[in-house]
C-alpha cells in the first residue's frame, strides 16, 4: 500500500518488522516519524523512531539497530 507520509510528504510510509524489538510499525525513513497501526497513520500520531527505541533503552544512532531493520516489500506494493 503506498502512503505518503502525512508529516515530511517527502517519502513513502513503509510496513518494517523491527528485530531488535520484535515489533512491525509503519514508518517513513525520510523524517523517521513511526506509527504502530496502519490505521493511526495521519499526522497527529506519529512518534519520532529514536523516541521510541530510546524509551526501550535500545540506541537509536545504532548500525546493528537498522541492521534488524526487515521491510514489507509485499505491503507496499499492494494499492
Amino acid at each position: 500500500m503506498k502512503i505518503q507520509c502525512p508529516r515530511c510528504r517527502q517519502d513513502w510510509v513503509k510496513k518494517v518488522y523491527i528485530g531488535i524489538t520484535d515489533r512491525t510499525v509503519f514508518h517513513c525513513y525520510e523524517c523517521e516519524a513511526t506509527w504502530f497501526s496502519e490505521d493511526s497513520i495521519e499526522y497527529a500520531t506519529f512518534v519520532q523512531l529514536h523516541d521510541y527505541l530510546g524509551r526501550k533503552n535500545i540506541d537509536p544512532h545504532s548500525r546493528k539497530t537498522y541492521d534488524t531493520f526487515v521491510d514489507d516489500l509485499e505491503w507496499f506494493e499492494i494499492e
